[in-house]
């Protein structure tokens, strides 16, 4: 990403974002996330990624003090399906929820995910 900036890595981030079915399916609906990634100056978006590894260990913390649903797509690579399990094995007030999405289960199933979160 040091040559080319965002761009450089725009399509391959959005192909771990969304399935293949879906960016095929929904073009403005990836075209408008990949819009939106690239708007963001490089720096913010390391900060962003940085931000993300540094916060893991306080919400893990955080989470097994409540109840919490882990959300884990079949087909995303982020928090597979197995990481999702492993995780909610290591903390009973944990529930897991697999759905067939990658990272982005909100966008490509808008409403299975408003159902599922509601229902938490």
């Amino acid at each position: 990403m040091k040559e080319g900036g965002i761009a450089a890595v725009a399509d391959t981030v959005i192909a771990g974002w969304l399935t293949a079915d879906f960016r095929e399916r929904e073009p403005v609906v990836t075209a408008n996330m990949k819009a939106m990634m690239l708007a963001h100056p490089r720096r913010g978006y390391l900060a962003l990624l940085q931000g993300a590894v540094d916060a893991r260990p306080a919400c893990a913390a955080a989470a097994d003090q409540e109840p919490t649903l882990v959300i884990a797509g079949r087909h995303d690579m982020s928090t597979t399906v197995a990481a999702g399990e492993l995780i909610r094995s290591k903390h009973p007030r944990r529930q897991h929820d697999d759905h067939g999405c990658r990272t982005y289960f909100n966008v490509e199933q808008p409403h299975a995910f408003t159902d599922r979160w509601s229902a938490s």
